[in-house]
């Protein structure tokens, strides 16, 4: 891959701390990781985890499948009064204070130079495991806010799985669930807000926390997304299975060969109990994993510039390394991918090391 080509690719680290219900104290100090990004790490894209109720001011999820439903400090901080919704744009309702903090990272990045990737967030606050309506007025602040200054990741880590017999089928299409909730496919979503105007790009992640991409046209069958503007590109995080690249390929590396857009939106490994987030043979597969991406040309962005993840501590923010005793067990504390990734990234730039 030519020296230009390198440079064009996103090499990037995912945001934390938009969120969680903490978001007014700087939880994660997300002002700081864009810097940080920027300063110490070449990027040049970040990629925010936005909670859709903290925006929203409300939530939808229901507790109606295992483990789903709003957790209980969502709920105790949507009864605080000024975090609900304060405001309104084009009839869709929206927390005026969070997108003013929103606003602020936006604007850091962009001054920076760095490209914007917004993805709707669920995890840490109301756990639905699909978009609901929820979602699309999610998107349509963001479209009315922001315009096409962005791009958009639709849905953060699907697992359909939970409740579809098809996952594939369920992930593609939505449709009333086995706990009695109607989601929206990934299909529907993208129809949806084409029809409303939007024209950014939108990445799109695979199913069960996007672990593959297989069935967007490959092993585990055709579920591609269509879309007028022609303006997709699937996301994969953690691919599930060995750490080989023949088992990449089937993941998701096959759909280079496809002319299908990808990226690798989420990927990360760190000294912890996380499967899939931990490799105990990382020492020797991340750097043929780091190979692998670059073969591909496709970038990155990595999560996340949080202690013990890709740094050691928010005060020196010094990059993890993978020592011999780097272990999964949750006995090692300190070690991470952080400057193999960075390390990387130089390379991506055209830099030296470090």
């Amino acid at each position: 891959m030519s020296g230009s080509a390198q440079n064009s690719v996103p090499r990037g680290l995912t945001i934390t701390g938009l969120a969680t219900m903490e978001w007014q104290s700087g939880q994660g100090r997300p002002l700081e990781q864009i810097q940080h990004a920027h300063d110490d790490w070449h990027a040049n894209t970040v990629r925010f985890q936005v909670g859709v109720p903290l925006l929203r001011g409300k939530t939808k999820a229901t507790s109606s499948w295992h483990g789903g439903g709003p957790v209980p400090e969502l709920l105790a901080y949507l009864a605080v009064p000024g975090n609900g919704m304060t405001g309104a744009l084009n009839g869709n309702r929206y927390n005026v204070a969070f997108l003013a903090y929103l606003d602020q990272a936006v604007k850091l990045a962009q001054d920076l130079g760095m490209t914007v990737v917004i993805c709707a967030q669920h995890e840490t606050t109301d756990r639905t495991v699909m978009p609901e309506g929820n979602d699309i007025a999610f998107w349509k602040i963001i479209h009315d806010h922001y315009g096409a200054d962005v791009v958009c990741d639709l849905f953060n880590e699907p697992v359909p799985d939970v409740i579809y017999a098809d996952e594939w089928a369920g992930w593609q299409h939505g449709g009333q669930g086995s706990d009695g909730v109607t989601y929206t496919g990934l299909q529907a979503l993208v129809r949806d807000l084409r029809a409303y105007g939007m024209t950014q790009t939108f990445w799109v992640e695979g199913v069960h926390f996007s672990n593959t991409l297989a069935g967007v046209n490959g092993s585990e069958g055709n579920h591609l997304i269509q879309d007028p503007l022609n303006k997709i590109v699937y996301s994969i995080h953690h691919p599930r299975g060995a750490h080989t690249r023949a088992n990449w390929d089937t993941q998701f590396g096959y759909l280079k060969a496809q002319g299908i857009p990808f990226v690798v939106g989420e990927w990360t490994n760190w000294a912890a109990k996380k499967p899939g987030e931990c490799w105990g043979d990382a020492a020797a597969a991340v750097p043929r994993f780091l190979s692998y991406v670059t073969s591909l040309g496709v970038g990155m962005t990595a999560w996340a510039l949080l202690p013990n993840v890709l740094v050691a501590d928010q005060d020196t923010w010094a990059p993890t390394q993978i020592l011999s005793t780097y272990t999964c067990d949750g006995s090692v504390q300190g070690q991470g991918a952080g400057e193999l990734i960075r390390n990387q990234f130089a390379a991506w730039a055209g830099l030296p090391p470090g």
